[in-house]
């Protein structure tokens, strides 16, 4: 394990428009068309908005529907191109690919014709983008969809070597007790795990209301990134196995079973 450093136990909800406008956090965005004429136009029009919102972003264009899952999961917010790529509804199929990875995604739909209202709603569709509205509609929808995305965003703040540094509660895969030693393991980090001198009851306490599931009495999982619960062990998305409790299964499986059902019909 490695040396631990010191963390401030303590969630912060990033819930105003103008925290992101300050810098906050980047804004990750992906665009989704087959005309690239189109595609660009889209991009250079959300460049210039941010540019005038004063806040950071991504924008990353694809005109072919072979976006790889690992790609769709750094995305904040997905406009996606119903039809496009090498099969009819195949903007429909990478949003679902999408709302796998990222549940707190926001996705709007860009298209022709309104003609995909059910599948819409199964994948919580933001909103719908007509190609032609776009000059009129495009920048209150882009707004809109900051404001729904940063009003959901969690941090737990964690205190290094004098400087504050903002981990997003959705990116955090579990927490791991080892003696007096608590150890943060987030998704896609290269570098060691943050780690700090603290009880897992006192993490508990503040990240349980945030869909986080103590398995075990070394683990604490975020359970958007549980793929399986057994009776003996769970299954991380990214491959990771930890022990579960095997006296407390019961109980365990049915707050996780709770959680899933609400979260299927949390917007």
């Amino acid at each position: 394990m490695p040396n631990p450093s010191i963390m401030s136990v303590s969630p912060v909800r990033v819930a105003t428009y103008a925290e992101m406008k300050k810098g906050y956090d980047m804004l990750k965005i992906l665009v989704a068309d087959d005309e690239p004429v189109f595609l660009e136009k889209i991009k250079q029009m959300l460049t210039v908005y941010a540019e005038q919102m004063k806040f950071p972003v991504r924008i990353d264009g694809f005109t072919r529907d072979d976006i790889s899952d690992f790609l769709l999961r750094a995305y904040d917010i997905a406009f996606l191109d119903i039809d496009f790529g090498q099969k009819r509804g195949a903007g429909i199929e990478i949003a679902r690919r999408l709302r796998t990875e990222r549940n707190d995604a926001v996705i709007i739909f860009v298209t022709n014709f309104v003609e995909y209202a059910p599948e819409g709603y199964e994948l919580r569709a933001f909103r719908y983008l007509l190609k032609t509205d776009a000059d009129e509609k495009l920048k209150p929808y882009f707004e809109e969809a900051v404001t729904q995305f940063t009003a959901k965003r969690e941090y737990l703040t964690v205190q290094s070597g004098g400087d504050l540094i903002h981990l997003n509660v959705d990116d955090i895969l579990y927490l791991e007790s080892d003696k007096h030693t608590v150890y943060v393991h987030v998704r896609n980090c290269t570098n060691s795990p943050y780690s700090c001198y603290a009880t897992l009851q006192s993490f508990e306490q503040k990240l349980a209301p945030l869909g986080f599931l103590r398995i075990h009495k070394s683990f604490l999982v975020n359970m958007r990134w549980l793929e399986k619960l057994q009776y003996c062990e769970a299954l991380l998305k990214d491959g990771k196995f930890l022990r579960v409790s095997e006296k407390n299964y019961a109980a365990i499986k049915k707050q996780y079973l709770l959680w899933k059902g609400s979260s299927v019909w949390n917007t």
